[in-house]
């Protein structure tokens, strides 16, 4: 699985943000609080259908919108292009489409866009008792 593009809508504090990956190696550099952990929650969020933050669905919402979109683009192991996207409103809906078709079950998301996050937070899994 390859990223190619991520245009995130009103996700957390990043009100309009579009980003092209590299196939190699991608660096997300910035002062506290300008979005780099949120675009990786943006991105993880579509792999398990939830935020690793946990809390409500609308927290991911930022403030003064109504919902938020996220599109992921990507290329599958064969190469093929493959479209993620999610959409949240205040009113508690969520949607999730795969190549513009509804995804009805989170599970059904698992595995589509494998990922593994890592952070700060996580280190008391290596370090804690």
């Amino acid at each position: 699985m390859e990223l190619t593009s991520a245009r995130l809508l009103n996700f957390r504090n990043l009100e309009e943000t579009e980003v092209s990956f590299s196939p190699h190696m991608n660096l997300f550099v910035g002062r506290n609080g300008q979005g780099k952990t949120n675009l990786l929650e943006a991105l993880n969020y579509v792999s398990i259908g939830r935020s690793h933050r946990g809390g409500r669905n609308e927290d991911l919402i930022r403030l003064g919108a109504d919902e938020l979109h996220v599109r992921i683009n990507a290329r599958d192991d064969a190469g093929e292009p493959l479209v993620l996207e999610y959409g949240l409103g205040r009113g508690g809906s969520r949607r999730f489409r795969i190549d513009g078709e509804a995804v009805r079950r989170r599970v059904d998301l698992v595995g589509r866009l494998p990922a593994v996050f890592f952070s700060p937070d996580s280190i008391g899994l290596v370090r804690g008792g």
